[in-house]
C-alpha cells in the first residue's frame, strides 16, 4: 500500500511540470503568428511606400526636365530680350543725334535765308538812297541854275518879277537839297549794316552744316560676337523734333521718282491744266514741259507743285482720309492742314497726320504708267511701291 501512495505521489509530480509546458509553447505559437501576420501586413504597407516613392521619383523626373526646358526658354528669351533692349537703346541714340543734324540744318537753311533776305533788303535800301541822291542832285543842280540866271538878270529892272520867281524856285530846291541827302545817308547807313551782317550769318550756316559732315572713318577690329546679358537700361529720352526735308535743294524743285524705276509723281492733266483737285499719278519722267512733275519741300513740311500754288494732299473726301485715301493737289491751306504735311525720312515720305506714306496703289494692277498714288500704312517689307527718293532736275 505504501508502494502505491508513493508511486501516485511520483506521477503527479512528473506531470505538473509537462502542463506548464504545453501552455507555453501554445502561448507562445500565437504569439509567432501574431507576430507573422503584423509583419506581412508591415511588408506589404512598406511595398506600397516604395511603390508611392517609384512613382513620385518619376515624376519629379519629369518636372526636374520640364523645369530644365523652361529655363533654358527662358534663358533664350531673356538673352534676346537683352539683345533687343540693347539695339533698342542703339536705335534711340541714334534718332537722338539724326534730330539733333536736322535741327542744326534747319538753323543753318534759316541763317542762309536771313542772310539772303539782309541782302534783298540792302538792295531795295541802296535803290532808294540813289532815288533821294538823285533828287538832291536835280534840286542842287537847279539851284546853281537859278543863282546864274539871277547873276544874269539882277541888273535889270525889267525882271523884276521872274527874278522873284527864280528866287523861290531856288528857295523851294534848297529845302529839298538837305532832307534828301540825310534820308539817302540813312538808308545807306542801314544798307551797309545788313550787308556787313549777311556774311557772318552765312559763315555760322556753313560752321552748322560744316559740324553734320562724318569724320573719316577709322579703322576698327571686328566687335566680338554678342554675349547674352541681362541690360536692365532706364529708356533714353530722345528730343521730338522732327525734320521736314524743307526747301530739298535749297528750296529748288525736284522729281520724286520711285526707288528703282523712271516713273515720277505726276499731276494728273488729262482732263486740263493743273488745278486743285487733280489726282496724282505716277509717269514717266519728261525732259521737258514737266511742270507738274515738279516738286519743292518748304521749312513747314509742304510739298509744293512747280506748276501752279498748289501742293501734295491727302483727299479727305476717298476712304476717310485714312489709309487708301487718295492723293490730289489742293491750295495750301492756313489752318487744319496735317493732311497737306510731310517728312521725308528712311526713304519713304511720311504723312505727318500719323502712320501714312505715299504709296503706288497697286490694288488693280501692277506698278506702271497712270498708277494711282494713295496713302497706306507704312510696311516693313516688300515696300517697293512706298519707296520714294528726290532727284534734280
Amino acid at each position: 500500500m505504501k508502494r502505491l501512495v508513493c508511486a501516485l505521489a511520483i506521477s503527479a509530480l512528473a506531470a505538473t511540470p509537462s502542463l506548464a509546458l504545453d501552455a507555453k509553447i501554445k502561448k507562445d505559437a500565437k504569439t509567432i503568428a501574431a507576430d507573422g501576420a503584423q509583419s506581412k501586413k508591415d511588408q506589404s504597407a512598406a511595398a506600397e511606400l516604395l511603390k508611392q516613392a517609384a512613382l513620385l521619383e518619376s515624376q519629379s523626373a519629369g518636372e526636374l526636365k520640364r523645369a530644365s526646358e523652361l529655363w533654358h526658354e527662358w534663358s533664350k528669351l531673356n538673352s534676346s530680350a537683352a539683345n533687343k533692349r540693347a539695339q533698342a537703346r542703339s536705335n534711340r541714340y541714334a534718332a537722338s543725334k539724326l534730330n539733333a543734324a536736322a535741327g542744326r540744318l534747319l538753323q543753318a537753311e534759316q541763317l542762309r535765308s536771313d542772310a539772303l533776305h539782309d541782302r534783298q533788303v540792302a538792295d531795295a535800301l541802296h535803290k532808294s538812297a540813289w532815288a533821294h541822291l538823285l533828287k538832291a542832285s536835280t534840286a542842287q543842280s537847279a539851284v546853281s541854275e537859278a543863282q546864274k540866271a539871277l547873276g544874269d538878270l539882277k541888273s535889270n529892272p525889267a525882271f523884276a518879277d521872274a527874278i522873284k520867281v527864280i528866287q523861290a524856285d531856288m528857295a523851294k530846291n534848297q529845302a529839298i537839297i538837305g532832307p534828301e541827302q540825310a534820308v539817302a545817308k540813312v538808308e545807306n547807313d542801314a544798307a551797309a549794316k545788313l550787308v556787313a551782317e549777311a556774311p557772318k550769318k552765312e559763315q555760322q550756316a556753313d560752321l552748322l552744316a560744316k559740324a553734320l559732315m562724318p569724320p573719316p572713318p577709322k579703322p576698327v577690329a571686328p566687335p566680338p560676337p554678342p554675349k547674352a546679358i541681362v541690360v536692365s537700361t532706364p529708356p533714353v529720352k530722345v528730343s521730338t523734333v522732327t525734320a521736314s526735308a524743307g526747301g530739298a535743294a535749297a528750296g529748288g524743285f525736284n522729281f520724286i521718282q520711285l526707288d528703282g524705276t523712271e516713273l515720277v509723281l505726276d499731276i494728273d492733266q488729262r482732263r486740263g491744266k493743273t488745278t486743285k483737285g487733280n489726282s496724282v499719278m505716277l509717269y514717266k519722267k519728261k525732259a521737258t514741259n514737266n511742270k507738274n512733275q515738279l516738286w519743292a519741300l518748304t521749312t513747314d513740311g509742304l510739298i509744293k507743285s512747280a506748276d501752279g500754288n498748289v501742293v501734295l494732299d491727302i483727299d479727305q473726301r476717298t476712304a476717310g482720309g485714312k489709309a487708301g485715301a487718295s492723293i490730289i493737289v489742293w491750295e495750301p491751306k492756313a489752318s487744319n492742314n496735317v493732311n497737306q504735311k510731310w517728312v521725308v525720312a528712311g526713304g519713304v515720305i511720311q504723312s505727318q497726320a500719323g502712320d501714312l506714306v505715299l504709296d503706288v496703289d497697286q490694288r488693280k494692277g501692277k506698278t506702271g504708267e497712270s498708277s494711282p498714288v494713295i496713302v497706306w500704312t507704312k510696311k516693313a517689307g516688300d515696300n517697293g511701291n512706298q519707296r520714294f527718293k528726290l532727284v534734280p532736275q
